[in-house]
């Protein structure tokens, strides 16, 4: 399914991956659907409701929108996308410490 198909809420940008996501995601069958629910602001397992009023309203402001998803292998991950500087992020949730440090890309 291309994302013309899929009624994006907004662009992607830019993608970035951390290495280890690239090591333990499988791209077809766990990342690539959850970037369609990201672009239809489907905000994934968030802790409380906060998060996703955040995330809507960080659409209409060009902030930055969360979702975060499990996989099959119990795997947690991150999707971050920075509305304003058009880019994207794909990390492990045990990673988010070192992206809020910049210390990830």
């Amino acid at each position: 399914m291309s994302v013309a198909e899929i009624n994006p809420k907004f662009s992607l940008g830019k993608v970035f991956v951390s290495t280890r996501a690239k090591e333990r995601l499988q791209r077809d069958l766990e990342v690539e659907p959850a970037l369609g629910l990201h672009l239809r602001g489907y905000w994934g397992q968030q802790e409380d409701d906060r998060r996703w009023a955040a995330n809507d309203h960080a659409l209409q402001s060009q902030g930055r929108v969360q979702s975060i998803f499990g996989t099959s292998q119990h795997e947690t991950f991150v999707i971050l996308t920075d509305l304003a500087n058009e880019k994207t992020f794909i990390f492990l949730l045990d990673e988010e410490d070192a992206f809020n440090r910049g210390l990830l890309f």
